[in-house]
């Protein structure tokens, strides 16, 4: 539930939030709010990377319900903050999401790459000179 209801995060092995300390470090610089995003961007993906490497998957979740983390954690005030989810387990196929190589569209109905004229023009210009 605390994932917006998403069954991703109730099938996986495991799921993690990461929450940090929130009223402290704006005291001394508001620039501290972004990098906190950038740290627990980079825990994410150190998770995307061993979970590859162990044979299963993982996925960030940006949608959830803060004051359900802060309830079930017994947090209350602004003091602690939930700002990152994620998830690892098994691979579960989404049959929303469609993988297709680049310019997949453009090569069954025949057409060139939309910059075939521009790499035409550059290796025209390559042998002249």
């Amino acid at each position: 539930m605390i994932s917006c209801h998403q069954d991703i995060a109730a099938d996986s092995c495991f799921a993690v939030g990461f929450s940090t300390g929130f009223a402290d470090p704006f005291q001394s610089a508001s620039w501290v709010y972004r990098e906190l995003f950038w740290k627990t961007g980079l825990l994410g993906q150190l998770l995307y990377l061993e979970a590859e490497t162990v044979g299963v998957r993982a996925t960030g979740i940006g949608c959830f319900f803060d004051d359900a983390v802060h309830r079930l954690l017994g947090l209350d005030g602004l003091a602690w903050q939930s700002l990152y989810h994620f998830t690892v387990g098994g691979p579960v196929e989404d049959r929303r999401v469609r993988s297709l190589p680049p310019y997949a569209h453009l090569r069954r109905s025949g057409e060139e790459r939309p910059d075939s004229a521009m790499i035409k023009r550059v290796r025209a210009n390559r042998t002249r000179a």
